[in-house]
């Protein structure tokens, strides 16, 4: 029963730890991480904002917040920056990062309360005005080559590097978190998307990926056929596995019990919860039941007339029998008959008042026991 949850829980915990490791996706919608209060704010400040799937003709600015271009495709954005055009890109881990000659060398680090502030530590265009810029802890730290200006330094490199490319150049960031609706009001992050943004020309917010191109393929996709063949029989084969293994349909098995109770252990477990609750009375009746019942079977008398309740009788008190002449009263005759008894003996014996002491219990068990011989030994 326990097995299936297992399956789940971890399956949930992968598709949480994926999420989250894959961190939140850039866009232009409204929330924490959506870039809609930066497009707004470009527009409020006279430059030309659109989506786009290619970069503008001439000069502008031809954004990448999320890319997944392989390395042709990347080279191509470059060549376009090369001709005078500024290509901002804030995927740090992408291939035009890398074309760009910038790639990633840790990340910004851990801080208790809110975001990282960090000074700009360097003269560029892009920088003026900006004496403070908040970012996200977990955006990276960046590395250049020659020729790339780091700003914003982090212990062994920067937050943003600027890379001059022929007439143009490449600003690659450690992250998109300084553009999103969540931070661009903090510190100086407007002026700095100003200044980034504002090289002239529209500004086009580009897709992860150019028009017709093939998706990434993934984990599974980019294996040999051989080998998502082998993973498709090893997945069957988990599945048949489960379905064996799981609950069967039809009747219930028979399971013998591990460790079975003595059944004399059981009558001694009782009798102690019974002395402990110094129930002699609701004892004594029920050894007076248990003889009425035999006698009667034996007798052939049929079944006892049920009783007017279930609680034990206190000491001393009488249980309820019928009245004279009742069914009770031809059971005393006819036991009383066939052991030799007087009437008024067996009466007392099959429902007279119940035992207060142990001594009085142990001594009408004997006399029950004893009648009940007698009557059995008459049919000898």
């Amino acid at each position: 029963m326990k097995r299936p949850w297992i399956l789940l829980g971890i399956l949930a915990a992968l598709i949480v730890a994926g999420s989250v490791l894959s961190g939140p996706l850039a866009g232009d919608g409204g929330g924490p991480h959506g870039t809609l209060a930066l497009r707004r704010y470009l527009g409020a400040m006279g430059l030309t904002v659109r989506n786009g799937a290619t970069p503008p003709d001439g000069p502008g600015v031809f954004v990448l917040l999320t890319d997944l271009r392989d390395a042709d495709q990347a080279g191509e954005l470059v060549s376009w920056a090369r001709a005078g055009g500024t290509l901002v890109v804030a995927d740090p881990e992408s291939e035009t990062a890398a074309a760009a000659g910038v790639g990633t060398v840790g990340r910004v680090g851990h801080y208790a309360f809110g975001p990282a502030r960090l000074a700009p530590g360097c003269v560029t265009p892009e920088i003026a005005g900006v004496h403070t810029l908040a970012v996200d802890a977990g955006d990276s730290v960046l590395a250049s080559g020659a020729g790339g200006v780091g700003c914003f330094p982090i212990s062994e490199g920067a937050f943003e590097v600027t890379a001059p490319m022929g007439s143009g150049k490449v600003v690659v960031l450690g992250g998109i978190s300084p553009l999103t609706n969540a931070l661009l009001g903090k510190a100086d992050n407007a002026a700095f998307a100003t200044g980034v943004f504002g090289a002239g020309g529209p500004v086009v917010f580009g897709p992860p990926l150019p028009p017709g191109a093939a998706g990434p393929k993934g984990l599974v996709g980019s294996l040999p056929a051989d080998a998502r063949i082998v993973l498709f029989q090893i997945a069957l084969a988990a599945v048949i596995f489960a379905f064996v293994r799981g609950r069967r349909l039809g009747r219930p098995t028979f399971e013998e019990i591990p460790s079975p109770v003595p059944s004399g252990e059981l009558v001694h477990a009782v009798a102690r919860l019974y002395r402990s609750a110094r129930a002699r009375a609701f004892a004594g009746d029920t050894l007076r039941r248990g003889t009425r019942r035999r006698l009667r079977s034996r007798l052939g008398l049929g079944p006892e007339p049920p009783a007017g309740g279930t609680e034990p009788p206190a000491a001393g008190a009488l249980p309820p029998a019928a009245g004279p002449g009742g069914a009770e009263d031809a059971l005393s005759s006819t036991v009383a008959r066939l052991s030799g008894s007087s009437p008024e003996q067996v009466q007392r014996l099959l429902h007279g008042p119940g035992p207060a002491t142990e001594e009085e219990l142990i001594a009408l068990g004997r006399e029950l026991e004893e009648l009940r011989r007698r009557v059995e030994g008459s049919w000898i």
